[in-house]
């Protein structure tokens, strides 16, 4: 599924762009866990651009506990 055809985010939704969830996820990753099972882990909260030129953004909820779980807290 590309980010094209993911759903797009709901007015209300809180996301972060892709860019920089990728970011953040490599800055607290001290568990090692692999780029596929995040993915994984993230798919639901994959949401499309809003606008236009805009990339690709994941929700919130879903990127925190992700976060939460690979910085070993």
């Amino acid at each position: 599924m590309t980010c094209a055809t993911r759903p797009a985010p709901a007015p209300t939704e809180s996301t972060t762009l892709c860019t920089q969830a990728y970011i953040l996820i490599e800055q607290q990753n001290f568990r090692g866990i692999d780029a596929t099972t995040i993915r994984v882990w993230l798919d639901k909260g994959f949401r499309r651009a809003r606008e236009r030129g805009e990339g690709c953004s994941v929700e919130n909820g879903a990127l925190l506990r992700v976060l939460d779980f690979i910085s070993g807290v």
